[in-house]
């Protein structure tokens, strides 16, 4: 895992050293996208140490607190450096992977300039009959509330999630180590092959600006309908939208990072089924999860559906390379 960081690290630079000083973004650039994250991960450690101190004093309640921490840290202090060890390592690599991830998005327009949303377009009016997929969820736009509870989910939780899982299943000794090895060796692998070479193959910016960079008027009623919601509740993604699009028009410096096919929110969400498939009731939770992703998708403007039905097989395959990968050069991979 950390030799495919370091390589991927290397491509990214080696990319920017090509594209030269007109390259629209260094490596330095993403560093405001990597400080939201990392503060999202300590958000979800905090939570994590909160429930597992909760579990710890369930389980030692007739003991005094500082006694029960006491006798708990005692026998195992080498135990504890390595976790912490460990822990720090788990953070910088994602740092890392992040880094990785957006510093060669951002140069996607440079590469392949955006021309596939019009074929994304007319596969989903193909598959829904002539109807766009944020059509087919727009009851939901009478809902502000619950629009506003996808978006968290889709802008906020979902990052921690997995942050939080990359985390896990570098620190934790709770599930079998290849199995989270697998998980942190497929994410690096999905996000290499689609969520940066097919990006870029299919360069394209999503239904929300599609009348910002392709022109038209196709996606008015969907910009139209967040908007309104805009004005009722605050949608995070509206604003990272924004954000977005004045970076990627920035004169000086101009930043992109807009990528839409195909979805890595919703194929990191399939990741994470896979990682918890076993467990019923962590299955169950994580396709709940995925489904409220895949909607969010659409329903914010972020995908088309064509996206999401790219990522769940790359994700799958991703899942399954990484098995190989563990079996061939570290023994039995959970498939």
């Amino acid at each position: 895992m950390l030799l495919g960081l370091a390589l991927w690290y290397l491509t990214a630079l080696i990319l920017h050293l090509f594209l030269g000083a007109g390259s629209r973004t260094s490596m330095a650039d993403t560093k405001w996208f990597d400080a939201v994250v990392a503060v999202r991960l300590a958000g979800f450690l905090s939570v994590l140490a909160l429930v597992r101190f909760i579990q710890f004093r369930r389980r030692t309640k007739d003991m005094p607190m500082f006694k029960a921490i006491g006798r708990a840290i005692r026998p195992r202090p080498a135990a504890l450096v390595r976790w912490g060890l460990w822990a720090c390592l788990a953070i910088a690599s994602y740092i890392i992977y992040l880094s990785n991830v957006m510093s060669i998005k951002t140069t996607i327009p440079e590469l392949v300039p955006f021309y596939f949303d019009d074929a994304a377009k007319n596969f989903d009016r193909l598959l829904f009959f002539g109807h766009d997929a944020w059509e087919l969820v727009s009851p939901l736009y009478q809902l502000p509330g619950i629009v506003r509870l996808i978006d968290m989910l889709y802008s906020v939780i979902w990052g921690v999630v997995i942050s939080g899982s990359w985390f896990y299943c570098f620190s934790s000794r709770a599930m079998d180590v290849s199995r989270r090895y697998q998980f942190c060796l497929a994410m690096i692998i999905l996000y290499v092959f689609a969520g940066n070479f097919l990006a870029i193959i299919f360069s394209s910016v999503g239904p929300v600006y599609y009348q910002d960079f392709v022109g038209g008027t196709d996606f008015v009623g969907l910009t139209d309908q967040l908007s309104g919601i805009g004005n009722e509740v605050p949608l995070i993604a509206t604003n990272l939208q924004e954000k977005l699009l004045v970076l990627s028009q920035d004169a000086v410096n101009p930043i992109s990072g807009i990528s839409a096919v195909p979805s890595m929110h919703i194929g990191t969400t399939s990741l994470l089924l896979m990682l918890f498939w076993r467990s019923p009731a962590a299955r169950m939770v994580s396709m709940a999860f995925a489904g409220i992703i895949a909607i969010g998708s659409v329903l914010l403007g972020w995908h088309y559906a064509l996206d999401g039905i790219m990522a769940v097989p790359l994700a799958f395959l991703a899942w399954r390379i990484s098995g190989w990968i563990l079996r061939k050069y570290a023994g039995e991979a959970q498939m």
